[in-house]
């Protein structure tokens, strides 16, 4: 209508690539074992497929001096964790020695947010 506006926009892609961190174990000259990080192959593992839905509601006034919009908005509307990143830790294990552990790191999750906006005319 003139004063009421609906929309939806939705997202979809595959997944990022990016660069896995390898635990690696290596070997003083004194004969003591030591852990590090490594870069695997470059690019060669991907995020998860990453997708969402956002909708926003507007109204619109108009005056003798322009017009007032309000809208409320709902960015990410089915709550979808989008992996942005992964942070590590190293986990000791029982034998002694540690594995690196992978924790996904996420976009923003639902967000809402309500807006108004004016504009006036010369």
């Amino acid at each position: 209508s003139p004063v009421w506006h609906v929309n939806a926009a939705w997202q979809y892609r595959t997944g990022w690539p990016y660069t896995r961190l390898v635990l690696r174990q290596g070997v003083t000259e004194e004969g003591v074992a030591f852990y590090y990080t490594q870069g695997g192959a470059p690019h060669g593992a991907r995020y998860p497929a990453f997708h969402r839905l956002d909708v926003r509601v507007s109204r619109l006034l108009r005056t003798r001096h322009g017009q007032f919009s309000v809208f409320a908005e709902v960015v990410n509307l089915y709550d979808h964790g989008n992996v942005r990143t992964y942070s590590h830790e190293w986990v000791p294990t029982p034998a002694p020695g540690w594995r690196l552990v992978q924790q996904p790191e996420y976009w923003f999750r639902l967000l809402p947010s309500l807006g108004a906006s004016w504009s006036w005319e010369q």
